[in-house]
């Protein structure tokens, strides 16, 4: 027997693909297969169907080759698995071809091309005419005016003109191929726009230098021709390049304004980009002691939860809602972070709420010095992923500091300290950061505690120099130390 049949089929590329759909999804395979039009082969309903019995279990023994082939050519022996490799292979081709119909469903406009060209080839000009107009219309009708629509608009013209072409419909008074020429250079300027965009986000946030000189060509072209003021999808790009460009405050004023006054003709994710930019602009300049950055970094944020960007299908993401709740904090607009919190609580996914809503509940209460409260709500919350386990012990390392709770800080600060080189998901620069944290806090504590000032400058300066995270908390807790000494 050739050992190579001993393998495991979840190794197979068919069973890794297999193991990426839903449920739901799994069943309409199935009724694809079943389909005498996209499949005529009944050991390719036998193999699937056999495969899925296993399922949700992938790595089920009964997916071992030698069973599977068994199973499936019972008449064979099995002394090659030439026979089920060329059937897998099949079968993942026919998975391939299913994932094309499935996501056409989703993109209907590359339906109506699709017909459009099959139209055209069959010369059939009433109905090609006609449903031409009616694909243009509804083009013309959409609310947004993305990078999208605007390929569309060309694929549409193009479509038109060379059906125009094949069926010898030349209007002298109409040049077609002007307006193809016209619409596609429309496009691809959005679309240079959009990846310039991101490419000197880039630039601006790691250091990365790119030749730019296309850039500048286009930039003078937009200008030249005032297209920022004919279009405001243009306007949005133009202005956050300028913006990364320059880094010159008032365009990120004027990108936040059109945002707010052209962000609903944009789709979800491209205006989501266009937030993130201008969110880790504002980050940046926090970063560099800009403050007034804090209530725009919020009222950015805010903006994408009250437009739904932050929601990943129902439901509202629980790291969206953590880190709008520390930006609102951030930026002193406390009641709105605790409207937040209440109004959104059962917007996260079912398995998360309560463990988020005490974890928000217990931050605010510890930014309101409700320490006592802080560290009640915060000792519910179990564990939803490594970050909020690290912050929810961050923030009862620092309520025990505040309330002077000797033995509680001490234990939390040691287990702390263990679970970070347990930790496996953690970077060696995360980890790093809050370790020292843990190391400095530690040390205040025992200076507040003995109330001595023996090593308090030194202690300044290793938390200016080392690398922590809450620092600018340590440098207020150190400054409240340096004042008591003076008294």
């Amino acid at each position: 027997m050739d050992c190579l049949l001993l393998i495991f089929m979840y190794k197979t590329k068919l069973i890794k693909l297999l193991k990426s759909l839903d449920e739901k999804e799994l069943i309409r395979f199935e009724q694809y297969l079943l389909s005498p039009f996209f499949n005529n082969s009944q050991k390719c309903i036998e193999l699937y169907q056999y495969i899925l019995t296993a399922y949700p279990n992938w790595q089920h023994e009964s997916l071992q080759k030698e069973e599977v082939f068994k199973k499936i050519f019972p008449n064979k022996k099995p002394t090659n698995n030439s026979s089920l490799r060329e059937l897998s292979s099949k079968v993942l081709r026919l998975l391939e071809d299913f994932l094309i119909m499935q996501e056409l469903q989703y993109a209907p406009h590359h339906k109506d091309l699709l017909l459009l060209y099959s139209l055209e080839k069959r010369k059939n000009l009433q109905r090609f005419q006609k449903k031409y107009l009616q694909i243009q219309q509804k083009l013309t009708e959409k609310k947004t005016k993305d990078i999208n629509d605007a390929l569309q608009d060309y694929q549409l013209e193009e479509q038109l003109f060379n059906f125009e072409i094949a069926n010898n419909l030349i209007n002298p008074q109409q040049d077609r191929l002007w307006k193809v020429i016209q619409k596609f250079e429309h496009y691809t300027l959005l679309k240079k726009l959009e990846l310039y965009s991101s490419l000197l986000n880039r630039q601006f946030l790691k250091g990365i230098q790119y030749d730019l000189e296309e850039l500048e060509y286009l930039l003078k072209w937009v200008e030249r021709k005032q297209l920022d003021k004919k279009y405001p999808n243009i306007a949005l790009y133009y202005v956050t390049i300028l913006m990364l460009k320059t880094k010159e405050e008032r365009y990120f004023f004027r990108l936040k304004q059109l945002i707010y006054d052209y962000g609903h003709i944009f789709d979800k994710k491209e205006l989501k980009t266009l937030l993130t930019i201008a969110t880790n602009y504002s980050t940046v300049a926090i970063n560099q002691n800009q403050e007034h950055f804090k209530i725009e970094r919020f009222e950015l944020y805010f903006y994408q939860l009250k437009q739904q960007l932050l929601h990943s299908g129902k439901y509202l993401h629980f790291m969206h809602l953590k880190n709008l709740c520390t930006i609102a904090i951030q930026a002193k607009q406390i009641e709105v972070a605790q409207n937040i919190v209440e109004e959104y609580k059962h917007q996260v996914a079912p398995e998360y709420v309560e463990d988020v809503y005490h974890f928000n509940k217990g931050m605010l209460e510890f930014y309101t010095g409700n320490y006592q409260e802080a560290i009640y709500f915060l000792s519910q919350v179990d564990y939803i992923n490594v970050f909020y386990q690290l912050d929810t012990r961050l923030l009862l390392l620092r309520a025990y500091y505040e309330l002077e709770e000797t033995n509680a800080l001490l234990d939390l600060a040691q287990t702390f300290k263990r679970m970070l080189k347990r930790e496996k998901k953690l970077s060696k620069r995360h980890k790093e950061s809050y370790h020292n944290f843990t190391l400095v806090l530690v040390k205040l504590y025992r200076i507040k505690a003995l109330f001595s000032t023996k090593s308090l400058d030194k202690l300044k300066e290793e938390i200016l120099q080392k690398k922590l995270i809450n620092q600018a908390w340590l440098l207020e807790k150190w400054d409240e130390l340096e004042a008591k000494q003076k008294i």
